[in-house]
């Protein structure tokens, strides 16, 4: 099948089914990382911790491929450790599609780092078993797609029964949720502002902007800046010093084997390494790991001393433009296929000055989110955090606010990965049960509660109607020495006013706050959290505020319209009417009377009476209206499934 046709059929992550999200039963997480690679599993069990698969007994190794004349492969260390006749291969990785030559060596590394763990024995496989693997934070949906299908077919021939499904998602995101789960960040900071994540790895460097305020939501962000560069600026610097001769015989051999370009990356990576890796800058300190023996077409050897004091080595860093890469290789014709070039943004900078840029336009994007509230911290994960140099550029980017660089960088991707697939698969499993079980059970509990929220609807309808139109209304007539008739005449035209004015949307919200908030969201919680002990994830409950927004998102139009049926004018002038009768048998007086003798109580009472018939009239007005308890479940049901998955998404950094 061709990678076209593969991409139609794949998905990104949060484009899988819930239905089959929630079948898998074992997570592994992979980060196969443009320079290193890791792996962690765990189970669908909440309290299970996700675990280290240790290949070639390395945590974290180099993302390295031999292919051997025998099609064995190896991969890792064992890769460039071999000694037999192979094809070594490093800096592989690339977006799908723009080279068919690198998208084959990534699926056959992706498989063979997976047979090797089926080999030692480190991991089982089945269609119960998701692999969640990480890319770049930049990379669009399409590419997510393209990417997935390659991994997916690459392992349609591994020795197991079934097949596990394999998923694509942002490094930088798996790594928050490495970081929620061990508690590098809390729900409380999220919710008062801005945490960012910031994924320093050997090709990229990514960032990913979490905010809430009524609303969850995230940025990504990244770019071609990864440690990897400064592995092409010490190769290159080190040709640069190579007589005219020497360095052609080189490169003619780099183009001959690509792996001897491959080699000498790997070499100039320990010299990278050696140098963040000293206690202290001396000017003059040779850092030196060897030679290079490269080997030409016609079996000559040269070998290249990849060695830099520190100083040369700063200046890289610190003063030699980008584009300095670019330009050699193009010189020397240097193969392209294994080179990572910045963007035009970046490619004039310096590596230094251009990490700078990248973190302070990080730090525009959270400023011009400060209504979601202050910046409460920047993470720092990926490999290349362990250089002190991010940390110096961190420091002086984000000058105020709190830094923390994770515990573990270079295996927190993998580790992430793994919890958050097993996050989305527990998430996926508590709603599909929320649509039917607690669903089903929702409605019978909002069926009992629908009464009281037509009390508290009346109630807060007539006490507003009588306080705020007929009470007035009253006081004139007696003022005025008016007859009952005019009396109920001008209370059926002003409440016609008042309802016009929009007041009946007003106080319908306030009752539905009031219904809500009280023992219904208590009974809401109660089934809540049982279905999340079902499931083993934390318990769900909606707060107070959230509560709010619920109730204040009832579609109230069919409330209004059937309160507008008990409002209407001949039924407010019998209201008055039959409560001036009551009054006249009160105070016995007899034959047709003004309301001028009225006493103040006796005025109290008139508006008592008047309320009691109005609030009969619309409790019967909104229960004999047909369908109106059902409407107001599916509008309240509705919100409360969207507010549990943001709740989940909250607590689980699963994003739903």
């Amino acid at each position: 099948m061709s990678l076209d046709n593969d991409v139609q059929l794949a998905q990104t992550f949060d484009e899988i089914d819930k239905s089959v999200l929630s079948s898998f039963t074992h997570i592994i997480g992979f980060d196969l990382g443009h320079g290193e690679f890791s792996l962690f599993q765990v189970s669908d069990e909440q309290n299970d911790s996700a675990k280290c698969i240790e290949i070639n007994n390395k945590k974290s190794q180099i993302t390295a491929i031999a292919v051997k004349d025998t099609g064995e492969i190896l991969v890792g260390n064992k890769a460039i450790t071999t000694y037999d006749e192979a094809v070594i291969t490093v800096g592989f990785k690339r977006k799908p599609g723009e080279n068919p030559n690198l998208d084959r060596l990534v699926g056959l590394f992706f498989a063979g780092v997976l047979r090797s763990a089926l080999a030692e024995r480190k991991v089982s496989l089945s269609n119960k078993t998701l692999i969640l693997v990480g890319c770049p934070s930049e990379w669009t949906r399409e590419q997510q797609r393209g990417y997935q299908a390659i991994l997916q077919e690459a392992i349609s021939d591994l020795p197991c029964e079934t097949k596990p499904k394999v998923a694509v998602v942002p490094e930088s995101r798996a790594a928050i949720q490495c970081a929620r789960q061990s508690g590098q960040f809390s729900i409380d900071e999220l919710q008062a502002g801005t945490v960012s994540l910031l994924d320093f790895g050997s090709s990229t460097v990514d960032s990913t902007l979490l905010q809430s305020g009524q609303d969850l939501h995230d940025k990504d962000d990244g770019c071609d800046l990864g440690a990897f560069l400064l592995d092409e600026l010490i190769v290159c610097d080190v040709l640069q010093r190579q007589d005219e001769a020497t360095r052609a015989r080189i490169c003619d051999a780099m183009r001959y084997r690509a792996s001897n370009l491959g080699r000498c990356l790997l070499r100039a990576r320990e010299v990278k390494e050696a140098y963040f890796d000293m206690p202290e800058f001396k000017e003059k300190r040779l850092l030196a790991k060897g030679t290079v023996d490269i080997e030409s077409h016609d079996g000559d050897i040269d070998y290249m001393d990849i060695r830099l004091t520190m100083g040369q080595l700063r200046a890289l860093i610190e003063e030699t433009p980008l584009l300095y890469i670019e330009e050699s290789a193009h010189s020397w014709n240097i193969p392209k296929d294994l080179l990572f070039f910045p963007c035009p943004d970046y490619s004039h900078l310096p590596y230094k000055d251009a990490l700078m840029r990248f973190s302070e336009r990080v730090r525009g994007q959270m400023e011009q989110k400060r209504e979601a509230g202050k910046i409460s911290k920047v993470l720092l994960t990926g490999g290349a955090a362990r250089m002190d140099l991010v940390k110096t550029i961190v420091e002086s980017s984000f000058p105020d606010v709190i830094h923390a660089r994770m515990s573990a960088p270079e295996t927190s991707v993998a580790e992430g990965l793994a919890l958050r697939g097993r996050a989305e698969v527990m998430c996926a499993r508590f709603t599909h049960d929320m649509r039917n079980q607690f669903s089903t059970g929702l409605t019978a509990m909002l069926q009992e509660e629908t009464l009281r929220f037509y009390h508290l609807t009346s109630d807060s309808v007539v006490d507003a109607a009588i306080r705020e139109v007929i009470d007035v209304e009253i006081q004139k007539a007696c003022n005025n020495r008016m007859q009952g008739s005019d009396l109920a005449t001008s209370c059926a035209r002003e409440v016609g006013y008042w309802i016009d004015d929009g007041n009946l949307k007003i106080h319908v919200i306030s009752a539905a706050e009031e219904w809500f908030t009280t023992s219904t969201i208590d009974k809401v919680n109660d089934s809540l959290n049982t279905l999340a002990a079902k499931h083993s994830i934390p318990a769900v409950t909606i707060g107070v505020a959230t509560a709010l927004s619920m109730a204040r998102s009832i579609e109230t139009t069919f409330i209004e319209n059937s309160l507008k049926r008990g409002l209407k004018g001949p039924d407010v002038t019998r209201a008055v009417y039959e409560s001036m009768d009551i009054i006249d048998k009160i105070i016995n007086l007899l034959g047709f009377w003004d309301l001028g003798s009225l006493s103040p109580i006796q005025r109290g009472k008139l508006g008592d009476e008047i309320r009691s018939r109005l609030h009969k009239g619309l409790m019967e007005a909104l229960q004999g209206q047909s369908g109106l308890a059902r409407k107001l479940q599916t509008s309240l049901q509705s919100d409360i499934e969207r507010g549990v998955e943001r709740i989940i998404a909250l607590e689980t950094c699963a994003y739903l």
